[in-house]
């Protein structure tokens, strides 16, 4: 039979780790264990690139690898032929990998080691079984649960029929265990004051956890709720000890939660692209959560998110709450109203802007002063300015309609704001 990426799926979920060969400009060839061969689409795959300098300069030298990959389930075993095709630093699928990655870190103590600095992306040219028959396997074992379609509905008329915020929660957490059996799960919800995530509402657990408080951005549920999007762990126990191998005294993931937890699956609450919460699902089945079960938490967490958004009279910020901006020093990372806008070089900029604006009530500047500015930290011989300027003029257009930098006249640029504004700077290792 001819293999594909669907059907080797349980090979990707990074239960066991992977092994990346690479062969240098000398015909040496270098192996290297890797945590997870991430699923791009049906062609594609990419890796973390966090330790892979010599993987790296051998694909840029040689484009062809070949990674080994197993399915927990079956044993099966599968040689995966590449074609390196280039090295993301943004879009959907380094936002995801970081996500999870930058989880992982914070929840055990070690975000200043494991930073994700890109995707290394490589089309699949072949996959091959190793030493065993290439008949299918047995399917693996899943926890019973019944069909979501045939409940989605019923669910669905719960959560709009919630009167008030508590209703929602019992409701919608009641909704996830008796009809779609998900048997532990939690609800946190963001506290716009405080920048945290609160736990509002827990079924399954040993301990409810209510009231527990995790700082947006911090741990799995905190990376959901900043970056918006969907984090699914299959071998939770594997992370946490790949994460901890290189430093003692991590701390866990925050409660409410499954001590012997091995899949998780968290996914956003989202109303007119605002974070909202999380909602979480976990079980100590090792692979009980799939693309299905995600594509299930994440229509059930939109509908919970519209209701909720209703609840607090429309879900948006007031047009002249101020304008809230965290800047991340470690990697100058900007976020605009808990929205994500960008990060490197073009977040510096934007953070010296807003520090001039602030400081001598500048909103209109030359390039000229930018490149001066020493906060700036720009290369004296090739600084590629207009570029990073275009690179964040297009990101606020599309992530943060209340602040925006445009363009008055040849070198000149204006910052431009809907209300007052607040920065928060983040230092190196913080939450």
């Amino acid at each position: 039979m001819s293999w594909t990426l669907q059907a080797i799926k349980g090979a990707l979920e990074g239960v066991f780790p992977s092994t990346l060969a690479t062969t240098g400009r000398d015909g040496t060839v270098n192996l290297v264990f890797v945590s997870q061969v991430h699923h791009v689409d049906d062609d594609h795959v990419a890796f973390s690139e966090q330790f892979l300098k010599r993987t790296l300069d051998n694909l840029i030298a040689n484009p062809r690898a070949q990674a080994f990959v197993v399915d927990p389930t079956t044993a099966r075993q599968f040689r995966v032929d590449l074609a390196y095709v280039r090295r993301e630093t943004e879009g959907p699928t380094v936002t995801r990998m970081r996500a999870k990655l930058e989880g992982i870190a914070r929840a055990t103590g070690m975000a200043d080691v494991f930073a994700l600095r890109a995707a290394v992306v490589c089309r699949v040219t072949g996959i091959r079984p190793v030493g065993v028959s290439a008949a299918p396997g047995p399917e693996r074992a899943r926890p019973t649960r019944v069909p979501a379609a045939r409940h989605l509905g019923d669910v669905a008329d719960a959560i709009a029929s919630a009167e008030d915020l508590a209703e929602l929660t019992e409701t919608l957490l009641g909704a996830l265990s008796d009809r779609l059996g998900y048997r532990h799960a939690a609800l946190w919800l963001l506290d716009d004051a405080s920048s945290s995530l609160l736990a509002v509402g827990s079924r399954g657990f040993p301990e409810s956890g209510i009231g527990g408080e995790i700082a947006l951005g911090d741990s799995l549920v905190g990376q959901c709720a900043a970056t918006r999007v969907p984090i699914r762990i299959s071998a939770l126990s594997r992370e946490r000890t790949y994460a901890r191998a290189a430093r003692a005294g991590a701390r866990d993931i925050a409660p409410p939660g499954l001590p012997d937890a091995e899949s998780f699956l968290a996914v956003p609450l989202v109303a007119k692209r605002r974070a909202l919460g999380v909602l979480v699902v976990e079980s100590r089945t090792r692979l009980a959560f799939d693309e299905e079960d995600e594509a299930t938490l994440r229509l059930v967490a939109h509908l919970a998110g519209a209701s909720i958004a209703l609840l607090h009279g429309g879900g948006e910020a007031p047009t002249d709450a101020p304008i809230r901006v965290r800047i991340y020093e470690e990697d100058d990372s900007v976020f605009v109203d808990d929205e994500y806008v960008v990060k490197g070089t073009a977040g510096r900029l934007l953070g010296v802007m807003l520090a001039l604006a602030r400081e001598r009530g500048r909103f209109e500047l030359t390039n000229r002063e930018l490149r001066l500015d020493p906060r700036s930290k720009l290369s004296p011989l090739n600084d590629n300015l207009e570029a990073r300027l275009l690179l964040l003029r297009r990101r606020l257009e599309e992530r943060s309609p209340r602040l925006r930098v445009t363009s008055v006249g040849r070198g000149r640029l204006r910052l431009e704001l809907d209300a007052d504004f607040t920065v928060e700077r983040i230092p190196s290792g913080g939450a």
